[in-house]
């Protein structure tokens, strides 16, 4: 009887520890779910922040690519402003020179009572205003060139830039 008891004694007992290893393992196990549970929310939480991050410097970029651009624009705008005020003094001077020299040729025929003085001043006074308007045309033409080459010009750079800004947008 007594060893009956023994046996049912060590029966238990060992019934008793495998019971507490298994409660052991249960433990461990949640304990490295948690963990990796934490580990997870922890990693997620980063790529948010990450993603955030990114998100504050597209918008950074865009904003840089934005002013950029506006100043290519009034550069361009200015230069253009620029150029054709110098035009439009040319054209005062030269107006003013031409004038001049149709005041001249005038006064050289006024006060001349030749008949042939007057023929040669009225042919003189018309091959200058052929030769002014040839060179009017000229200075036209030049002028027009001039125009396209700028507008050319700054449609290149604004090209340029917004290449340079997609290019930036990208990144």
């Amino acid at each position: 009887l007594l060893k009956e008891e023994e046996a049912r004694v060590a029966k238990e007992t060992a019934l008793a520890e495998e019971a507490a290893r298994q409660a052991e393992a249960e433990r461990l196990l949640k304990e490295e779910e948690a963990r990796v549970a934490k580990e997870t929310a922890l990693a997620e939480e980063a790529a948010r922040q990450a993603a955030g991050k990114r998100a504050v410097a597209k918008e950074a970029a865009q904003a840089a690519t934005q002013h950029v651009l506006q100043l290519a624009s009034a550069n361009a705008r200015a230069h253009l402003q620029a150029e054709a005020a110098r035009a439009a003094e040319v054209a005062r001077r030269e107006e003013e020179q031409r004038r001049a020299a149709e005041r001249d040729l005038a006064r050289e025929a006024a006060h001349s009572s030749c008949n042939q003085v007057v023929e040669v001043a009225r042919q003189a006074a018309d091959k200058h205003l052929q030769t002014e308007a040839e060179a009017a045309r000229q200075r036209e033409a030049e002028q027009l060139a001039r125009e396209e080459a700028l507008a050319a010009e700054a449609a290149r750079i604004a090209d340029a830039e917004r290449h340079a800004a997609e290019l930036a947008v990208a990144v």
